[in-house]
C-alpha cells in the first residue's frame, strides 16, 4: 500500500468480497486473498498490539507487506484477516474475504523494512481512505500504530509534506502497540 497512484477501487458483494486493485503493475505486485486469523480481541488497539507482536519483525526482515481487514462480529469482538505481499514491492493488490456475518470497520498494513516514507501513509493508503470511508492502520518499521481515518484525507488528494511524495499523509499516532491486558486477546 506504499506509493504510486491507484488503479479504481471496486466493490463486490457486500459481506462475501471485498476487491481492492490498489496496484500500479499488477504483474509485479502480489495479489492475495487474505484469511481469517485464529484468534479475535475484544478492541481494535489490542488486534493492532497483536498484530505487531505477530507480523513486524518478519515484515522487516523480509522486506515485505502484510495487509488485511479488520472486522466487528455481531457479538461485538473483533476479528482480522491478513495477507502477505512479495519481498520488495511496495504495492499489494488484496482480496478480502469476510469472517462470517462481521461488519467491515477498517483495514491495517505493514511497510516492510525501514525506507523512505515507510512511516506515512502513501497516496493509495490516502485513495484507499477515502473512497471506503474507513480507517487504516499502519504498523510503521519503527513499530508505531498509526491511524487514517476519513477526516484526515482531503477531497482533492492535495496533501504535500516537505520532502515526502504527493498525497502522503501521516495520520496520527494511535498508540506504541503495547498490550495491557492478554486476556482481551484470545484464540478462536
Amino acid at each position: 500500500m506504499n506509493g504510486g497512484s491507484p488503479e479504481p477501487l471496486k466493490r463486490a458483494v457486500p459481506g462475501i468480497w471485498v476487491f481492492l486493485a490498489l496496484a500500479l503493475c499488477q504483474s509485479v505486485s502480489a495479489n492475495v486473498l487474505t484469511e481469517s486469523l485464529q484468534w479475535q480481541a475484544t478492541t481494535v488497539e489490542l488486534g493492532l498490539a497483536r498484530l505487531k507482536d505477530q507480523f513486524l519483525d518478519i515484515s522487516i526482515r523480509q522486506d515485505v507487506e502484510y495487509v488485511g481487514a479488520v472486522f466487528r462480529t455481531a457479538e461485538g469482538s473483533i476479528r482480522f484477516t491478513q495477507g502477505r505481499g512479495r519481498p520488495g514491492q511496495d504495492q499489494v493488490t488484496f482480496r478480502i474475504r469476510a469472517p462470517g456475518d462481521a461488519r467491515l470497520i477498517g483495514f491495517w498494513h505493514t511497510h516492510g523494512a525501514d525506507g523512505f516514507a515507510r512511516t506515512v501513509f502513501s497516496r493509495t493508503d490516502a485513495e484507499l481512505v477515502r473512497v471506503y470511508g474507513l480507517p487504516f492502520y499502519l504498523i510503521t518499521p519503527d513499530g508505531e500504530i498509526r491511524v487514517l481515518r476519513p477526516e484526515h484525507v482531503a477531497p482533492d488528494m492535495g496533501t504535500r509534506l516537505a520532502g515526502l511524495p504527493r498525497g502522503a499523509h501521516p495520520g496520527e499516532r494511535l498508540f506504541t502497540g503495547q498490550a495491557r491486558a492478554c486476556g482481551d486477546v484470545m484464540e478462536v
